[in-house]
């Protein structure tokens, strides 16, 4: 009587189950391991509960009518969450994880809990799950005391395809004792910092005890342009670094107050974005430049490449002569003007571009071989970073280094990385006691030595494919006093600020109606006076009563000053 009770109870819960929206309570219980009820079906199933970044977008919204068409059994949405749950076959979950859900949230955007459900059969099982060790999150299984099924095995990666923040693929191996109705719990976090929110919660059904696959099916490895290396007259030659020149024992831009804040890439696999960007920043203030905050959203948002969270590379070009989407004019853009969201996100347009590079290549000029395979002597990087700044390089990045808490990390990982280097970093110095490097990584400052390594050299490819950037110093715009407003006479005197020790300046007024310069010419600094620091000048050219016109004036290499009005008139 117990027995036909209780299968009379289990049909009616299953079926309210099936036709109803999934409750945070319905959540709750399918996620327990003592859940008698689902457990007990036969076949493949699976279900996701999604809570997509709020990145104003609306995802599940958005994300509903594509996974409808897509075949996914129920796909609805509860309390702003995502719902989706099939039973069609693993090949049905691992489409709905990647394929259908990249344009509206990224499964492996952050955290993630996995419930795997399935009898233990006292046998071995392979769990061959995809990670973005690249950005520092990897699966861990949590094993309660008397568990079923425990790892038998320390867990390795092989990275998928190549590029910088390209994800690997985690196998766990796990070793099943006893028999009966079993959970593995796993999650996908990173093992450093504060807890973050689940972003996925996804319960796996298996009627047999049998390895498992959860991986992208369509997996595409972001191409790599042939990059043009931009080298102004007025830098050092690509080859400089290479030179024999003496250099200190120790040498860390810190101390020299060149290096931004450490920042954090979150679950984007979008280190190649944070390198270039700190490369950029680093420039920016040897040059005498600010310590602006760069857009990192920008380069992944922006390129025209198709490089996003799932990898990509060094791009420079984009500081210095590349237009990104949407764009106008070539440059980086401010944090402020496009925030970090760790998504793929959408192209602003239009973006303002107040710095640019005048440089950039590859240590040893090593774009004319094969730099990706190429790594420079330990010499040669001391001598590229203390002559051009801090600059980027690859490392292969696998469980040690996830790991790495402090100390001279020695540990190599290559085998991780047969394809090539999976992460990009900033060099900022060495230190020639041990032959490391120091290495500054983007995953906030939890990790490491307050976001920071001392690696030694040779370990886990570390220095391959190393790229410089430069910055010549801008001279600021001068500042205009006159003529401004209405002026007497029609053959002014122009006055501006020195700048430095410049010896010449530009100099332009503008007709405004006839759309034309009537002075455009270049003045000796020996109309400058060092007394009172101000520039005077007065043209030959006589102008028109009663127009409307501008000027400006500029160092020569420098900025132009802000257009300023005037119009002559008659006393």
């Amino acid at each position: 009587m117990k027995i036909a009770f209780r299968s009379i109870i289990t049909v009616f819960v299953l079926a309210a189950y099936l036709v109803s929206p999934m409750s945070s309570l319905d959540h709750a219980v399918l996620a327990k391991a003592e859940d008698g009820v689902v457990q007990q079906q036969d076949g493949f199933r699976w279900k996701a509960v999604v809570t997509p970044k709020d990145d104003g977008s609306n995802a599940p919204a958005q994300a509903l009518p594509a996974y409808r068409a897509s075949g996914v059994g129920v796909a609805a949405i509860t309390g702003g969450q995502l719902v989706l749950e099939g039973q069609d076959s693993l090949a049905q979950l691992r489409s709905a994880m990647f394929d259908t859900a990249s344009p509206y949230w990224d499964f492996l955007g952050g955290p993630v809990e996995l419930v795997v459900h399935m009898p233990a059969e006292a046998k071995p099982v392979t769990l061959r799950l995809q990670a973005r060790i690249a950005a520092g999150y990897r699966w861990v299984v949590n094993a309660a005391p008397g568990a079923l099924y425990t790892e038998s095995a320390p867990a390795d990666f092989s990275v998928l395809y190549a590029g910088y923040g390209a994800p690997a693929i985690q196998t766990i191996r796990l070793q099943g004792s006893g028999s009966g109705e079993a959970t593995v719990r796993l999650q996908y976090k990173r093992a450093f910092g504060p807890s973050e929110a689940v972003v996925t919660h996804l319960n796996v059904w298996m009627s047999t005890a049998s390895d498992l696959e959860l991986s992208d099916p369509t997996p595409v490895a972001p191409l790599q342009d042939a990059q043009t290396v931009q080298a102004s007259s007025q830098e050092p030659s690509a080859l400089a670094e290479l030179l024999p020149k003496s250099v200190p024992s120790s040498w860390d831009w810190r101390t020299k107050g060149i290096v931004t804040p450490i920042r954090d890439q979150g679950g984007c696999g979008s280190c190649w974005a944070f390198a270039t960007v700190g490369a950029m920043e680093a420039a920016l203030l040897k040059s005498g430049g600010p310590a602006a905050d760069l857009s990192e959203q920008f380069l992944v948002s922006c390129n025209k490449e198709g490089w996003s969270c799932s990898g990509g590379w060094q791009l420079h070009d984009y500081h210095t002569n590349v237009l990104g989407k949407n764009q106008t004019q070539a440059g980086a853009v401010l944090e402020s003007d496009m925030p970090y969201t760790a998504t793929n996100g959408s192209c602003k347009v239009s973006l303002n571009h107040p710095y640019k590079l005048s440089g950039w290549g590859y240590v040893g000029g090593l774009n004319a071989g094969n730099y990706w395979y190429s790594i420079p002597t330990y010499e040669q990087l001391k001598n590229a970073i203390y002559t051009y700044g801090p600059i980027t390089v690859g490392v292969c990045v696998g469980n040690a280094f996830q790991n790495y808490r402090g100390g001279l990390f020695a540990t190599d990982e290559s085998s991780a990385c047969a394809g090539g280097p999976n992460h990009l970093i900033v060099l900022v110095g060495w230190n020639d006691a041990d032959q490391s490097l120091i290495l500054r990584n983007s995953w906030n400052t939890w990790w490491g030595e307050n976001g920071y390594m001392n690696i030694k050299y040779g370990t886990s490819m570390i220095g391959i494919a190393p790229t410089w950037v430069t910055r010549v110093a801008v001279k600021p715009a001068p500042a205009l006093s006159k003529p401004i407003g209405n002026i007497h006479g029609n053959k002014p005197k122009y006055v501006w600020s020195r700048v430095g020790a410049s010896t010449s300046y530009k100099l332009q007024v503008y007709d405004i109606a006839a759309a034309s310069y009537k002075v455009n010419i270049t003045v000796s600094s020996s109309y400058c006076s060092a007394t009172t620091k101000l520039c005077t000048y007065t043209p030959s050219t006589l102008l028109t009563y009663g127009r409307n016109y501008k000027w400006r004036a500029a160092a020569t290499g420098g900025t132009w000053s802000a257009w300023k009005a005037f119009n002559p008139t008659i006393r």
